[in-house]
């Protein structure tokens, strides 16, 4: 029988001419080389073709290198998870991210999907824990109930929350910078003294957030926003197409703009206006939140905000391995930056992306 000729931990340390105890803090992250070590060994590690076994890490690191992430199944609409329905392409970055980041440390991702009762919840989270090193979720998973019965077990990390814990990290996008951005430039550039708002699902402290920030800084300025023009809406595409059709068989007369607190419900919203015989932008102007693939492709394309989700996913990983190393830190908030994309939606002119997009269709 053939000999097996696997590459071991020892045949690295031979090559490198350093201990099995360096190649095994090198492999762990445990320990900081100095550059010339560190350089032979990796050398070492590239010559041999040596990989290292997963288990042995994880037993002497005392680690699973896993990372649990955990959504509310909540089955609302053809046995298709909400989560999905509502915010697949929000979840969608977020994810890349997660995974992008979690892979270049070496960790795995466990998802999971939990039931939105209470019990339910905290019990599969339990079950979880047992088998992850720390836990991201978004804030309708990671309930304050929630996060007080984990934190002393492992780290978690909440998505898009706004650090009403001081028992978990939280990473999420800066709503009120964007939100004032929006009713600056709709009155400073559009004159629009009158508009809506179509709000996502207000158990999310992003809708929250993203309503508060927006009538604030818009009524400061000088616009008005009556309370019938402040829509409910649950983050989707459907949702905002109801919300938007329940407000003209009012009939009554209609604001200058309707701020939609992400493009999903802009999406529903102005097709149905424009199904009505309204004109986008000339009768009403629209915006959303978000900036999806599909925003720019949009007739007319979307006026929006561009939140960094690919990034939030990275950061929350960071937040979580940082937690890992340092157990008695304080709790960390951290707010992705925001960017405001102007496009026709709200009477600005077509974007250049725009045309180049559509000189290459018609090519």
């Amino acid at each position: 029988m053939m000999a097996n000729t696997s590459p071991t931990i020892y045949d690295v340390a031979s090559l490198a001419n350093v201990s099995v105890a360096t190649i095994s803090r090198h492999i762990n992250g445990s320990a900081r080389l100095d550059p010339s070590t560190q350089e032979r060994v990796e050398k070492a590690i590239a010559e041999l073709g040596y990989v290292p076994n997963s288990t042995a890490q994880r037993l002497s690191s005392g680690k699973s290198m896993i990372i649990g992430l955990a959504f509310l199944k909540d089955f609302v609409l053809d046995n298709v998870p909400g989560i999905e329905r509502e915010s697949m392409l929000f979840i969608d970055t977020v994810l890349r991210g997660i995974e992008m980041e979690s892979s270049e440390r070496n960790y795995s991702v466990l998802i999971s999907f939990v039931e939105d009762e209470f019990d339910q919840r905290l019990d599969a989270l339990q079950r979880m824990v047992g088998n992850v090193d720390g836990i991201i979720a978004l804030e309708s998973v990671f309930t304050p109930d929630v996060v007080s019965r984990l934190e002393q077990r492992l780290p978690l990390v909440v998505l898009a929350g706004d650090a009403s814990s001081d028992h978990a990290d939280t990473v999420h996008s800066a709503n009120d910078a964007a939100m004032r951005t929006i009713a600056e430039h709709l009155i400073a550039v559009h004159g629009v003294k009158r508009a809506g708002f179509v709000s996502g699902r207000l158990r999310s402290s992003d809708a929250r957030a993203r309503r508060d920030a927006f009538l604030t800084s818009f009524r400061e300025l000088g616009g008005t926003v009556d309370e019938g023009d402040i829509l409910d809406g649950d983050w989707s595409v459907s949702s905002g197409a109801r919300a938007m059709l329940d407000r003209l068989e009012r009939g009554d007369a209609l604001p200058e703009v309707m701020v939609c607190a992400n493009d999903q419900m802009a999406y529903g919203a102005m097709g149905v206006a424009r199904s009505h015989g309204i004109r986008v932008p000339e009768d009403l102007k629209f915006t959303g939140f978000d900036d999806t693939p599909i925003s720019q492709l949009m007739s007319p394309p979307l006026t929006t905000v561009r939140q960094d989700t690919f990034g939030m996913g990275r950061e929350a990983v960071r937040l979580l391995v940082d937690a890992m190393a340092n157990p008695q830190r304080a709790k960390k908030l951290v707010a992705q930056p925001t960017h405001f994309v102007p496009r026709e939606s709200c009477g600005c002119g077509e974007g250049k992306s725009m045309n180049v997009l559509r000189e290459m269709v018609t090519l």
